[in-house]
């Protein structure tokens, strides 16, 4: 979970975003995912961008060997190589992809795989539903339960979000 991200600007912030995802992985109730923090304290105490890298660092410093797999969305691989150390990244994390509706990331896969990255895609079935469509649903007072967990539903409400 990202402080501030450096690709694309954020509408909540890092705080509501990492309360959202933890409510959300708490109703998919896998140990598996966990949302992790320490970027969102990195950012908050240099007032910098915080960066996946320094992450997955930190994290094999604290868990040596243990298998660390990144998720993103297809949309961000698009522009991974503008990642920060981005090369040494693809070696050190897995990365798990879920595609995207209309994303041409297929030349970044190649570039990743190429380097020794390894790539596991997710497909599902999409949703047409975007992040920007869920916000401006809730600013005009519409309904968002058929994409958004209860928990995260209420935690918007609560906190009067995107209003």
């Amino acid at each position: 979970m990202t402080g501030d991200p450096v690709h694309k600007s954020a509408v909540a912030s890092a705080e509501h975003r990492f309360a959202m995802v933890k409510l959300a992985l708490g109703e998919l109730n896998d140990p598996r995912m966990q949302a992790d923090h320490r970027e969102i304290i990195a950012a908050a105490k240099t007032g910098k961008p915080s960066y996946t890298a320094d992450t997955v660092a930190a994290i094999q410093a604290e868990q040596p060997g243990r298998r660390l797999i990144w998720i993103l969305g297809e949309d961000q691989l698009q522009d991974f190589q503008a990642w920060s150390r981005w090369e040494w990244l693809v070696k050190h994390a897995e990365l798990a992809v879920c595609a995207r509706p209309q994303a041409q990331s297929g030349e970044t896969a190649q570039r990743i795989q190429a380097v020794g990255g390894v790539i596991h895609w997710i497909t599902f079935t999409q949703d047409t539903v975007s992040s920007t469509a869920i916000r401006d649903a809730v600013h005009q007072q519409q309904p968002i339960q058929d994409w958004v967990p209860k928990t995260v539903i209420r935690y918007i409400q609560n906190e009067n979000l995107y209003r």
